[in-house]
């Protein structure tokens, strides 16, 4: 399921500049066999290979998108507001407005607009420099308290990861509702669902959610358990890996480079957006 906004990407866009930090993390080395701390099978702790730190505007950060070969796109949960990040620098050089106060928690470019994602289930469609975006209701609440976004290229819809309840009959799971794009309408069904009962999922929240082209998974960060999680398109667990809790506490934006390489965003006091090889041992 490529995504034909990427395909001109290069692997170099990602210079972070002066900013930059190469990180060794002495205090979180990479998980040496047994169980993860959160009870996982036998995973690493993934190690960042690069680090930056955002300003102090976006320390609710709650979203992360690639918007082209230059630029990153990123979200709080306590404004409807756009910011653009340099990614060569990691500097925000612009924000556009699109909605008032509002919880979002997820943004995601597709070829033909930008949706926003509320923790109600809502969906926003941002269309150019406007301060209106349209609005789509879904059947979800605020009981899903949905947080991740993501574009499926090959069946043309959203994925909404619901962080909570996945709705009746679904119990045991975090639930992966489909936002058709031709219709522009949620489907009544998840079309995803995550087993908890895998060894070290069973406290997973899901947080973000993005497609990873080079292997044909689907990702998810977990905020609450600082976990990463792979699935196939059936929801089977591939793997899962804990995240650096000391670097990224509360992690809640997900993007793929070109490449197939990670970048995971936490909010906190600061906010840093991390980058990871993935899957962790394929070749640099």
């Amino acid at each position: 399921m490529p995504n034909a906004r990427l395909s001109s990407l290069s692997s170099a866009l990602f210079s972070w500049g002066p900013l930059l930090i190469v990180m060794a993390f002495s205090g979180c080395p990479p998980h040496s066999g047994g169980t993860s701390p959160t009870g996982a099978p036998a995973s690493d702790t993934l190690v960042p290979l690069r680090l930056i730190t955002l300003p102090s505007e976006l320390r609710e950060l709650s979203g992360l998108t690639l918007l082209n070969d230059s630029t990153l796109g990123a979200i709080q949960d306590e404004r409807g507001v756009l910011y653009k990040i340099r990614l060569a620098d990691g500097a925000v050089f612009a924000r556009l407005k699109f909605h008032g106060p509002g919880d979002f928690e997820g943004i995601e470019q597709t070829p033909t607009a930008l949706f926003a994602l509320q923790s109600d289930g809502d969906v926003f469609e941002i269309n150019g420099d406007v301060d209106d975006a349209q609005k789509y209701e879904t059947h979800l609440t605020s009981a899903a308290d949905t947080e991740g976004l993501a574009y499926d290229a090959q069946q043309n819809r959203l994925l909404i990861a619901c962080k909570e309840e996945p709705g009746d009959g679904y119990e045991g799971t975090r639930a992966i509702y489909a936002f058709d794009l031709d219709r522009r309408e949620l489907q009544p069904d998840p079309t995803i669902l995550l087993d908890r009962s895998y060894p070290g999922l069973r406290e997973f929240k899901p947080s973000a959610l993005a497609y990873h082209s080079p292997t044909g998974w689907w990702v998810l960060v977990s905020s609450t358990t600082q976990q990463l999680a792979a699935l196939d398109s059936e929801g089977g667990v591939q793997d899962v890996w804990s995240l650096p809790a000391s670097v990224l506490p509360q992690p809640e934006g997900l993007a793929v480079l070109p490449g197939g390489d990670l970048l995971i965003g936490s909010e906190g006091r600061p906010a840093r957006i991390a980058r990871f090889r993935f899957p962790p041992h394929s070749a640099p």
